[in-house]
């Protein structure tokens, strides 16, 4: 296991450039950014570390699905797609490795606005037009509210999952979607009920689903509620006092060599030395 530091200072590393003007990065690019990167360095994990004949399982931390800009007019598709890990779910199809995303504390309500559904009155469900939305007495408020983790607590014992459910009503004919459809599943690991999404190749293939519900479950008892491969991901990715410091002077190093201004904050400053 490492940890592997990046240094972007040049104006291609820090502007975008859209379809009429050049914008300077802002945190959701980042967060892309990153997630792009840390979905390369998986794939190279799979395919470098994949041992025939030994069961293995790639989970990352958080959520699969990302918001493609482009897919937003297919409203229906946009969002329940992983655009920036599907070399990772290639090589994991070929390989017969499991990726998923693994979500603690999940708050959504998919399969609790399914069950919603079911109360609606109407002929056809239109709740932007519906007249009763606001009407506390609709059967559909019934359950409005709750969450998906709630349901599952009162139904699945420890160690037990949910069927698996896919978010969406995809309309597409099947030879126009998009590959690998992220759906989810729900896993009693005893301290919380966990959020566990996947490719449609993991969760529509029997061994590699129960793999992966294997994996996750007895990660999370190594890990005492939570997965250990993960706990030690989140150990090497802290950035210690030490090496903040370290990455300071090397930045400002970098900027002197280049003949760029380098400006440190009063109270930077204030940190870095003493009065008394």
């Amino acid at each position: 296991m490492d940890s592997l530091p990046y240094l972007y200072y040049r104006n291609e590393d820090l502007y975008m450039r859209g379809e009429a003007d050049v914008y300077l990065l802002d945190g959701e690019d980042l967060a892309d950014k990153r997630t792009v990167m840390e979905a390369e360095h998986l794939k190279e994990l799979i395919v470098s570390q994949r041992k025939k004949d030994m069961p293995a399982v790639a989970l990352v931390d958080g959520t699969l699905v990302s918001r493609d800009k482009t897919l937003s007019i297919k409203k229906n598709i946009g969002g329940f797609t992983a655009p920036r890990f599907e070399s990772v779910f290639k090589a994991g199809q070929s390989l017969c490795v499991p990726v998923a995303g693994y979500i603690s504390g999940s708050r959504t309500s998919l399969v609790i606005n399914l069950l919603r559904a079911g109360d609606c009155s109407r002929t056809v469900m239109n709740c932007v037009g519906c007249r009763e939305r606001d009407n506390p007495a609709a059967p559909c408020h019934r359950l409005e509210g709750l969450r998906d983790t709630t349901l599952f607590s009162r139904v699945l014992n420890p160690g037990e999952r949910s069927i698996c459910f896919y978010g969406g009503v995809n309309t597409l004919p099947c030879d126009e979607r998009l590959p690998y459809r992220i759906g989810f599943f729900y896993v009693n690991v005893g301290s919380e009920i966990v959020r566990v999404e996947a490719p449609d190749y993991v969760l529509e293939n029997e061994n590699l689903l129960n793999l992966l519900h294997w994996a996750v479950y007895d990660q999370a008892q190594k890990g005492m509620g939570y997965p250990i491969a993960l706990q030690e991901a989140h150990h090497f990715a802290v950035i210690k006092s030490e090496e903040r410091q370290i990455f300071f002077r090397l930045v400002e190093g970098h900027f002197v060599k280049q003949g760029l201004p380098s400006r440190i904050t009063n109270k930077e400053l204030r940190k870095r030395t003493r009065i008394f």
